[in-house]
Parts: C-alpha cells; sequence; structure tokens
C-alpha cells in the first residue's frame, strides 16, 4: 500500500503558509507538517484544495515520499526546489499545562462523529460509547490560546460554587 496524505489544517500567510497533514503508511499514521517560505512553490489555484495540494507537493517537492520525516520546510533557491526535512519540532501541550490528570492520547486513533468547527469535532474514543469534544491546536502560533483555554476550564472545574462542574455533581 503507497503511503495516503489528507490535509486536516492550513494556515495561510500572505507571502508563506503552513499546512498540517495525516499521512497513513502502511503500518502506521502520522501527522506531517509542511512550511512552503513562498506562496510561488505552489499554483495559486492548489493552495487551499487538499487533493491538487497533495499532488503539487508531490511533484514539487524532492523526495515526497520519504517516510523519514515529520517536518518540511520548503524554499525556492537558485532556480531549484530545497526541501530540509526536521528543521523544527511540532508543537505539543506541555504536560505541565494543565494541572489535571488527563490522559495523553492520539488523536489519529479518534472517530469524528461531526465537526462542529475548524478545529472542533465531536469524537468517540476507542472503545468507549460516550462522546466528547476535541479541540486542537493545529499550529505552534495558535498554543499559547489553547493554554490559556486549559487555564480557565481549570479554574472553573475547581471553583467553589460548582461553576464548570457536570451538571447533577
Amino acid at each position: 500500500m503507497a503511503l495516503i496524505d489528507t490535509l486536516l489544517s492550513l494556515g495561510m500567510g500572505t507571502e508563506d503558509c503552513l499546512y498540517r497533514l495525516r499521512r497513513d503508511l502502511p503500518s502506521t499514521s502520522t501527522v506531517i507538517y509542511i512550511h512552503p517560505l513562498s506562496l510561488s512553490l505552489i499554483p495559486t489555484d492548489s493552495l487551499t484544495y487538499g487533493l491538487d495540494l497533495i499532488r503539487n507537493l508531490g511533484r514539487t517537492v524532492p523526495d515526497w515520499d520519504n517516510e523519514a520525516w515529520t517536518t518540511l520546510t520548503v524554499s525556492h533557491e537558485d532556480g531549484a526546489v530545497k526541501a530540509v526535512r526536521d528543521e523544527w519540532a511540532p508543537h505539543f501541550l506541555p504536560v505541565d499545562a494543565n494541572t489535571r490528570e488527563l490522559p495523553r492520547i492520539n488523536v489519529l486513533d479518534l472517530e469524528v462523529v461531526a465537526s462542529l468547527k475548524n478545529r472542533v469535532s465531536r469524537v468517540c474514543l476507542p472503545g468507549r460509547p460516550r462522546t466528547r469534544i476535541l479541540k486542537i491546536c493545529p499550529f505552534a502560533y495558535q498554543l499559547r490560546y489553547l493554554e490559556r483555554e486549559f487555564r480557565a476550564y481549570e479554574k472553573m472545574l475547581n471553583d467553589e460554587e460548582g461553576w464548570g462542574k457536570p451538571w447533577g455533581q
């Protein structure tokens, strides 16, 4: 089975962009990040359309199908496309960002029941019937906002008057 890439999210700037893709490999699935430093690397009509974007990245980026990278910075230098692998690490929420002992889960294992907003979905955990709300932070620049939101939820859950606690408790 060949690898299959699916566009998960994009962050479009005026001069560059960030892409977050799901990459399904024969034995596993992972998330990869691509940072084209110039919008001219990809045809304009393909910048935001997943299938065309992935097809053009595959044609443009040397060794696109190489499975041994997680982040990719793509530039145009001296008339050639240059791809630097794993120059930066993917972002993550630090363990101490939330004082409650919350489980770490692989979001690729979740079944999306409904997409509620761009970064918010109703999901099922593997082997569990109840749905949960999943809010993701696709790119590092958004992480500080998610951390602030987590701190607010934590404060509400620990409030003496019970604000934020599930009804009936």
